[in-house]
């Protein structure tokens, strides 16, 4: 029961298999712009450590463009009477990086409540903030999140002040964004 079945190929199939795999990695080779395959495997490796701190910095960059955007977004904050309300959608931003921003909009005014939508592919990531005086109000974020990711096939919640939700159908974040509005004139 210890025995293992070994598969080879021998003459011309052998050949074969060899001559596909070296014509693979001169083409590799080619597109890397390096003469011969000799050492192609740390070239490519070199290529795709590249490539990943290229993409994390240009997240990084993202980021602060949302950051700076921040600032524009807290003026079109709308008054529903005992809060003032910002909801926005956006797209491909990092979520630790989405949490900073609704932390920073909901403390830079007490009445704010803060709900973002960030997007990606077919999911969707809510983050809601909430400041003193709208949980005084009655805000619940953790509350508000977790209806928005019901709605769009997903769960979550949070605390009053501060939560995260995820939901996994992004098609209907139009009628959580409806739901959550609704939820908050009606305060």
């Amino acid at each position: 029961s210890d025995s293992r079945r070994i598969t080879a190929k021998t003459k011309f199939a052998a050949y074969e298999d060899f001559a596909s795999e070296h014509a693979m990695l001169e083409n590799i080779a080619d597109s890397a712009k390096q003469k011969g395959i000799k050492n192609i495997d740390t070239k490519v490796e070199a290529a795709y450590k590249t490539m990943r701190d290229m993409q994390k910095e240009i997240d990084n960059l993202k980021n602060q463009i949302f950051t700076l955007k921040s600032k524009e977004w807290a003026t079109e904050a709308k008054d529903f009477g005992k809060v003032n309300v910002l909801i926005k959608s956006v797209s491909g931003m990092d979520a630790g990086a989405l949490k900073d921003i609704v932390s920073n909009l909901k403390a830079s005014d007490d009445k704010m409540v803060v709900f973002f939508v960030n997007t990606n592919g077919e999911k969707a990531v809510f983050v809601s903030g909430a400041g003193k005086e709208a949980v005084k109000a009655g805000v619940h974020a953790g509350q508000l999140v977790k209806k928005a990711a019901q709605i769009c096939s997903g769960n979550g919640g949070g605390k009053p002040d501060m939560a995260q939700a995820g939901g996994k159908d992004a098609s209907k974040v139009d009628e959580a964004i409806n739901a959550i509005t609704e939820e908050l004139k009606n305060l």
